[in-house]
């Protein structure tokens, strides 16, 4: 597994910004799983780094419990460009438990983070 596990911070007011993602290299089955604080609106950005010419592909998937064995995928963030791209959207879903999966990645040194606020 290449990504890490999940850490939270306070960015302001009540608002908490959780990493989904962090620095994933490969694909696979994330070890990140969000238990969501609020079921408001979220707002979810993908960053993907690296040199020359890069692209990933993120699908942001829901359940209603954490060891669900089937997740419903919500959204994709679909990223490219030369050395570093963004990707975003805003979500209004009252799923119980958010995770990112890395679906595809290719370019030197390529890595992705994804970052939730809610």
């Amino acid at each position: 597994m290449n990504s890490k596990k999940n850490s939270t911070k306070t960015v302001f007011n009540n608002n908490v910004l959780y990493l989904l993602l962090i620095g994933a290299t490969g694909v696979d089955v994330p070890e990140v799983v969000v238990s969501r604080v609020t079921l408001g609106t979220m707002a979810i950005q993908a960053i993907l780094t690296g040199t020359g010419d890069l692209s990933a592909a993120v699908v942001i998937e829901a359940a209603l419990t954490q060891n669900a064995v089937t997740w419903l995928p919500m959204g994709n963030l679909n990223l490219s460009g030369t050395d570093n791209a963004l990707d975003e959207i805003v979500l209004k879903i009252p799923w119980l438990y958010i995770r990112a999966r890395l679906l595809a990645i290719t370019g030197i040194n390529a890595s992705v983070s994804v970052n939730m606020a809610a």
